[in-house]
């Protein structure tokens, strides 16, 4: 569903975003990182309850850990998931205990459990895109850079959502360095759409009529692009906004696109 692609985005986005920003400026986001980890693990739970119940048993879910094949997207995707929801989990954890007054040594686990989880990170938010691919369902098929956007749209929207967090707990430094990251990856958002679209450009005509396109283009562009782009110059005065319409934009292409073989 659309909505689960969109949290399973948000959830490793936000991860990802936040694991990378505390490696490179711990002391800024150091305040920070526990919420974004703690935020990251309820928007996987959700996520992995969507995807439980859309299977047909959803009581065999275990099943599909019953074997290994990193060629396959599914079966990739199934792992890293699994793996990604333990080690976040530990991140997670240990990070709210420490700001809890927890002992010193938790800093150790907080930074081992962050190192490991990036790798079935990184498979979580790739699986997607080459899932929907290799399939042989009508603009599916011809979406070659649906992974390519979807690594890039979901960086930037943890990368807002920490912007949020930043203005909450009062981090102007980190906020600062947030906007301007934004802003770059709101540049390589357009990019990666254009790639990605033109590749489905002729089925996307053929599904859906001129109300729906207008409707689709009027979600992205203006709400998606210009809108947090215009917000993100205004500075501090609207932290929280941004990722509410960087969110309407992601949700819409999203929608088009789980729709898009459906006549």
């Amino acid at each position: 569903t659309a909505l689960d692609v969109l949290l399973n985005n948000l959830a490793v986005g936000t991860f990802l975003a936040g694991a990378l920003c505390w490696l490179r400026a711990p002391a800024h986001f150091g305040p920070i990182l526990p919420w974004a980890l703690l935020l990251a693990l309820v928007l996987l739970g959700a996520d992995l309850l969507l995807l439980v119940g859309d299977l047909g048993d959803p009581w065999r879910f275990h099943h599909m850990l019953r074997v290994f094949k990193p060629r396959a997207p599914m079966s990739l995707g199934t792992w890293s998931l699994s793996l990604f929801s333990i080690t976040l989990g530990l991140a997670a954890l240990a990070s709210v205990l420490r700001l809890l007054g927890g002992p010193d040594w938790l800093d150790w686990i907080v930074g081992a459990a962050v190192w490991l989880a990036v790798i079935p990170a990184v498979g979580s938010i790739l699986y997607k895109g080459v899932l929907f691919s290799v399939t042989s369902q009508p603009g599916w098929e011809d979406a070659r850079w649906l992974g390519g956007y979807t690594s890039n749209s979901a960086i930037l929207l943890g990368c807002s959502l920490l912007l949020a967090l930043a203005a909450v707990t009062g981090q102007g430094e980190a906020a600062a360095m947030l906007r301007a990251a934004l802003l770059g990856l709101l540049l390589l958002d357009i990019v990666f759409f254009s790639l990605f679209y033109r590749g489905i450009a002729g089925e996307f005509r053929q599904r859906y009529g001129e109300n729906g396109r207008v409707f689709f283009w009027l979600g992205v562009v203006a709400l998606g692009w210009i809108v947090p782009f215009l917000l993100l110059l205004q500075g501090e005065i609207v932290e929280m906004l941004p990722v509410v319409f960087l969110l309407v934009g992601a949700l819409t292409v999203r929608i088009g696109l789980v729709f898009l073989p459906r006549r």
